[in-house]
């Protein structure tokens, strides 16, 4: 079993119909983009390495599309890796430190809470910009 996540702006089509493509999709589609790199940084970071296999396939390139951004890993033992079976429970790499009980893609979610505002504070400020 493969693991991938994809990021979605809810409610795009509407929001399209209403909004200028230059002002508000693009820079939307930028923040979508900027939050999807960040969020594969971080669990490519937080993958355990023993043949290098599963952090490289987490490292692929993203597919990016109108609203919306993929990224994931084909590697079969991912899910394993991320949920855990039997005795062998979840675990990631933090600072070089193998952890039990949160998967990479887990861990890297959270560690990505606190740089959301950043990038969401650059998506407002281009569309703001951009409406002046």
């Amino acid at each position: 079993m493969s693991i991938g996540v994809t990021m979605q702006i809810i409610g795009l089509d509407k929001l399209k119909k209403k909004l200028d493509k230059k002002n508000v999709i693009d820079p939307l589609n930028d923040g979508v983009k900027k939050a999807t790199q960040l969020a594969q940084r971080l669990t490519a970071a937080a993958t355990p390495r023993i043949t290098g296999n599963l952090a490289s396939g987490i490292l692929q390139p993203i597919k990016f599309g109108e609203g919306f951004a993929e990224y994931g890993t084909i590697v079969q033992y991912a899910s394993k890796v991320e949920f855990g079976i039997g005795k062998m429970r979840p675990r990631h790499i933090e600072g070089g430190v193998r952890v039990f009980g949160e998967g990479m893609f887990s861990y890297g979610f959270r560690q990505m809470q606190d740089k959301m505002k950043g990038i969401l504070n650059d998506v407002v400020g281009t569309i703001e910009a951009r409406w002046r």
